[in-house]
């Protein structure tokens, strides 16, 4: 472990602002609190003038109801031209369902399978699990490896330690090339275990302010 990672220094992100490319955003989520810290803490590390472009809402009921939600959102705020929504597979039997009817209404999908902890395990390098529970049980161990710290799947500086004390380009690569071989091999998204799409909206908002 390096010095930086040893004393939890955050690294700095250097985005050159370019405000003619930037979008409204709206984020639906579910209500786990994981999900909705994460992003929130990454809204909170880009510059300011972009953090007030990107609206979270929080769906209180079925994973079901976020597109619904979202394109209601959309027709009563059409300033918002990007809408996307973040679930895991977890127990949800109609996952594949969901992601391409999103997709049908415009609607990107920041996916993990099986949980979004998957997805932070990409900071430290690779994971594997076979279901959910074993996903968290597999990425606390690593956490507490990697940064010293319990894992709280409620803490909402979430976004902060995984950045400090991980890579966030080495996650987007690595899940990228998944995603991308799955999508060559026709694997469906139920079917893409320790995967997640997470980073296509990470990577997307990040291009847009390099």
């Amino acid at each position: 472990m390096s010095k930086e990672q040893r004393t939890g220094k955050r690294k700095p992100r250097s985005f050159e602002y370019k405000p003619q490319k930037l979008g409204y955003y709206i984020i639906y989520t579910d209500t786990k609190k994981t999900e909705e810290n994460y992003i929130k803490g990454y809204r909170k590390s880009l510059p300011i003038e972009f953090q007030n472009k990107i609206e979270i809402q929080i769906e209180k009921e079925k994973t079901s109801n976020l597109i619904e939600s979202c394109c209601e959102y959309l027709r009563k705020n059409p300033q918002y031209r990007s809408a996307w929504i973040i679930f895991d597979k977890d127990q949800v039997s109609n996952f594949n369902e969901i992601i391409y009817e999103a997709y049908s209404k415009g609607i990107q999908v920041a996916w993990s399978n099986p949980c979004i902890e998957i997805w932070f395990s990409g900071y430290f390098g690779k994971m594997q699990c076979i279901d959910s529970v074993t996903c968290c049980t597999n990425f606390s161990v690593l956490y507490k490896q990697k940064t010293g710290k319990k894992y709280d799947k409620g803490d909402e500086e979430i976004y902060s330690t995984l950045n400090t004390f991980g890579d966030e380009g080495m996650a987007i690569k690595y899940f990228k090339t998944k995603y991308c071989n799955s999508r060559r091999d026709k694997i469906l998204p139920a079917d893409q275990t320790c995967s997640s799409s997470m980073f296509l909206l990470i990577e997307e908002i990040n291009s847009i302010l390099k």
